[in-house]
């Protein structure tokens, strides 16, 4: 069975059975982006579980006429925000502000650039890498480089000023690259790479 107006129409109308079908066509999409921003794989299915909870509730609003893209991209939107509201509810109080007074020595990680990274690093050692950071590095990482975010719009979603933003996207950068160096170094070593 796949994502098609049947299946989505079946799930508004209430039927279980429809309902688990789009949840385990949905679940390693959703899973994806929810586990880049979970330090564990028990909080990111519960956040996957909100989220999907969320995506149940507003088939009836979805336009489904351009078909499993459209749903996909839908589905993504959702997931991210669905982050975004968990990293909200349980942010910590952090008066820490920097300001950055250069922003040209910010050290450039296109998604480009992550994804050919992605693809020679295995995803478990990725993610170990992204635990690495502090939780807020880590979000406002993944909501730049990763889901294209602005930093108005992470300065807006996370609480903090864009100048913290910046501040925690060029730690996280620094600390990535450090990382992923060791990582490559430890692969040519091992004649991995």
């Amino acid at each position: 069975m796949k994502i098609d107006k049947d299946l989505i129409n079946a799930c508004i109308d209430g039927d279980r059975k429809s309902q688990s079908k789009l949840y385990e066509l949905s679940f390693s999409s959703l899973m994806n982006i929810s586990y880049r921003y979970q330090k564990n794989r028990s909080d990111a299915v519960a956040l996957v579980n909100q989220c999907f909870l969320k995506i149940l509730l507003g088939l009836k609003n979805f336009d489904n006429t351009n078909g499993v893209k459209s749903y996909f991209s839908w589905i993504h939107k959702i997931m991210i925000h669905s982050a975004i509201d968990e990293i909200r509810k349980n942010k910590k109080q952090n008066d820490f502000h920097v300001s950055i007074e250069n922003e040209s020595h910010l050290e450039q990680l296109s998604k480009e650039e992550f994804n050919l990274i992605e693809s020679t690093i295995e995803e478990e050692t990725l993610q170990e890498m992204l635990n690495n950071l502090s939780e807020i590095q880590k979000n406002v990482f993944n909501l730049f480089a990763i889901d294209g975010f602005k930093h108005v719009e992470i300065s807006e979603a996370l609480s903090i000023s864009i100048e913290n933003s910046k501040w925690h996207l060029m730690q996280a950068r620094k600390k990535l690259q450090s990382l992923l160096k060791e990582e490559l170094e430890k692969q040519r070593i091992n004649g991995h790479g």
